[in-house]
């Protein structure tokens, strides 16, 4: 039997929710609703911003593939946002 898997785009959780947060960021990665490259579309859009940590810069000069996760895992311990809130937001997205 195979799994269907939903892959949501960036710029439709963006219509929705505005830009998300790298933990929601990491959660759609670790729970393989997002692709990795939207963890690097949000980078390209966040550099532009002035002060942004290393992890940033690095994500958003990742090449198709590279891995991402623990950029972005780095990125996330800063975010103090409740996870049950993170999940439903997920929940509402999918």
């Amino acid at each position: 039997m195979e799994l269907l898997t939903l892959k949501i785009p960036l710029a439709f959780i963006e219509s929705k929710l505005g830009r998300p947060s790298w933990q929601e960021i990491l959660f759609g990665l670790e729970n393989q609703l997002i692709d990795p490259n939207a963890a690097v579309q949000l980078a390209e859009q966040c550099i532009d911003s002035a002060d942004q940590p290393p992890e940033v810069v690095e994500l958003a000069i990742a090449e198709p593939g590279e891995a991402v996760l623990e950029g972005v895992r780095s990125l996330a311990q800063s975010d103090d946002r409740d996870p049950e809130t993170t999940s439903q937001l997920w929940l509402y997205l999918a």
